[in-house]
């Protein structure tokens, strides 16, 4: 790779447009979930209408698609990149997809049903809370991975990684 040239080239940009999308997307979906739920808890009664089993399968359906185009996108750009200098660049990525992988596999666990059913609340607390944080943190890393690589024009200073 030329010095200078970019980690994600002219073939990688189209996968991470729909990344991006696919995320944008599954985010205002999850807003309308996670809207619902509050006023559930805030009012007593059901809120879920015709319309929620629509988007629960939309949120699976796009959450899965998703995963497919972050896994693709992620095996690309590590092998592009695994050469770069940036150390702090390499650190955030790892960290992007780490958290990733905790917002799939929550997502999935959640999904069980049947015998293979998490029947514990406890357990599944903590994932509900775990697929509901790591969006959060994912958008974070992001936004860090990308000012890591110098060529953003501004600068983000979020917690103690500059």
């Amino acid at each position: 790779m030329k010095e200078g040239a970019s980690a994600i080239g002219p073939r990688l940009r189209p996968i991470l447009c729909l990344v991006l999308c696919l995320g944008a997307v599954v985010g205002a979906n999850s807003v309308y979930m996670a809207g619902i739920t509050l006023l559930e808890h805030g009012g007593g009664r059901p809120r879920e209408g015709y319309l929620y089993p629509y988007m629960y399968l939309a949120h699976v359906a796009l959450g899965g698609a998703l995963v497919v185009s972050v896994l693709v996108f992620g095996a690309l750009h590590i092998r592009r990149a695994r050469r770069r200098p940036s150390r702090r660049a390499a650190l955030t990525g790892c960290l992007l997809f780490g958290t990733t992988m905790v917002l799939v596999s929550s997502g999935f666990a959640l999904m069980l049903f049947g015998s293979l059913a998490i029947r514990d609340p406890g357990v599944r607390s903590a994932l509900y809370w775990a697929h509901v944080a790591t969006p959060l943190l994912a958008i974070w890393f992001y936004v860090v991975h990308r000012d890591s690589t110098g060529r953003v024009a501004h600068r983000h200073e979020i917690g103690n990684i500059k």
